[in-house]
């Protein structure tokens, strides 16, 4: 259940009942209207909702707002000053959204079958050209935050890797140890080959360390080989690959780390993908299309 909401238009139709009765359920809400000393911005203030003042073409104001927030309540209005006012509005809130990296639910209200009349209001664009627009914008904002990857915050981890294979794991930082104690100890190493792990992890597990870092929820899907040879058989996906070139070489070789590896991990204290993520917790927010301002990870945060 949500526990904090964003409400756009909430002085309106739609978004003055919705706040209301978020505000009765106990929820949090913040408001965001171009007039906060209208009677509905007033009342909704009286029964403690946080009142911003912004419009949909404003990025920094609609981020203030969205700030400390888990949900978004969208309702854009028709611009017919431009092919696609909405969809830059969507954008803009996905923008706010990603900036702040606490949002994890969309709720947008469109138009009803928004997509197919877009397509025929289009297909006869001489005969509906406001409509024209109008549908258009509404099917553009829905595939602009479908696309945003919100979902509940969950983002998809897919793999062609059974469920119980496990890929090996470093700190590239950690080249660095091992390579300064083989330069000082030359001797020790000679003709040894090094496979330099610091964990072994099925997919679950990374998975699990990625949500424990980044706050963003990851499930993940495991392919049949049927999905896995329709995929390498379009060439779409190189790395699938490498992912059934592993996983018939696991039966082969097993998980066994050539040599000393597992003991130089510990005497070299390598470091873990937690760790590692933790450090560049920034670069992962990024890529899971969950940005916010860097903050220093605590000790807590890399240790667990």
């Amino acid at each position: 259940m949500a526990k904090s909401v964003l409400v756009t238009g909430a002085t309106g139709a739609q978004g003055f009942p919705l706040a209301l009765a978020l505000l009765d359920r106990g929820i949090s809400v913040h408001c965001l209207t171009r007039n906060p000393s209208s009677s509905n911005a007033l009342k909704l203030s009286s029964h403690g909702a946080k009142i911003f003042t912004g419009s949909y073409n404003d990025v920094p104001p609609i981020t203030s707002s969205m700030k400390g927030v888990s949900s978004v309540f969208l309702n854009t209005w028709p611009d017919f000053s431009t092919l696609d006012g909405e969809i830059q509005y969507a954008r803009n809130f996905v923008t706010a959204a990603k900036a702040v990296g606490t949002v994890n639910t969309f709720v947008v209200s469109t138009a009803y079958r928004a997509s197919e009349k877009a397509e025929f209001a289009n297909a006869k664009k001489n005969d509906y050209p406001l409509l024209a627009v109008y549908y258009s914008n509404k099917a553009g904002v829905e595939k602009v935050i479908k696309e945003a990857g919100f979902k509940n915050g969950q983002r998809i981890l897919d793999t062609s890797y059974g469920k119980n294979h496990k890929i090996g794991h470093f700190d590239p930082n950690d080249v660095s140890k091992f390579a300064m104690k083989a330069l000082l100890e030359p001797e020790k190493y000679a003709g040894m080959i090094i496979e330099l792990v610091g964990e072994m992890l099925t997919f679950e597990d990374v998975a699990r360390i990625i949500e424990k870092v980044s706050g963003v929820q990851i499930k993940v899907v495991h392919r049949t080989l049927e999905q896995t040879q329709e995929i390498f058989e379009k060439g779409t996906m190189p790395v699938i690959q490498a992912q059934l070139f592993e996983a018939g070489l696991a039966g082969i070789v097993g998980e066994e780390w050539h040599h000393d590896g597992r003991d130089i991990a510990a005497e070299l204290g390598l470091g873990t993908l937690e760790a590692f993520l933790a450090r560049e917790r920034q670069k992962l927010l990024h890529m899971l299309g969950a940005d916010e301002k860097w903050i220093e990870p605590s000790v807590d945060m890399i240790k667990g």
